[in-house]
């Protein structure tokens, strides 16, 4: 599962972790930061994302939740100040909205 959050941008996955935990990865360290202040974050491992922590799966329950119940803008993109994170997710906009039967309005 990817998690789009104006904080950060992190995949979430079951792998190489302990029954109870989820493996959540980023692009960029200061992402995981934010969305799980405080947790052991290993850099490298030699794979595509470079800073992965395995987070208990309760943890990553609450942080979605948290998201979710925080939620108070009208536009994803607008409401992400960090502009590399506004770039990025612009291009997925973008990659998605070719999926979209008819022209999606911008």
């Amino acid at each position: 599962m990817w998690l789009m959050s104006p904080k950060g941008f992190v995949s979430i996955v079951r792998k190489d972790c302990p029954p109870d935990h989820l493996l959540v990865r980023a692009r960029r360290r200061q992402d995981l930061e934010a969305l799980f202040p405080g947790a052991d974050i290993i850099e490298g491992a030699g794979t595509d994302y470079q800073f992965r922590a395995r987070i208990p799966q309760l943890e990553v329950i609450n942080v979605i939740s948290r998201e979710l119940l925080e939620l108070d803008y009208s536009n994803h993109k607008n409401a992400t100040e960090d502009d590399a994170l506004h770039s990025a997710y612009s291009a997925v906009w973008s990659a998605m909205a070719r999926l979209q039967d008819g022209k999606p309005r911008r």
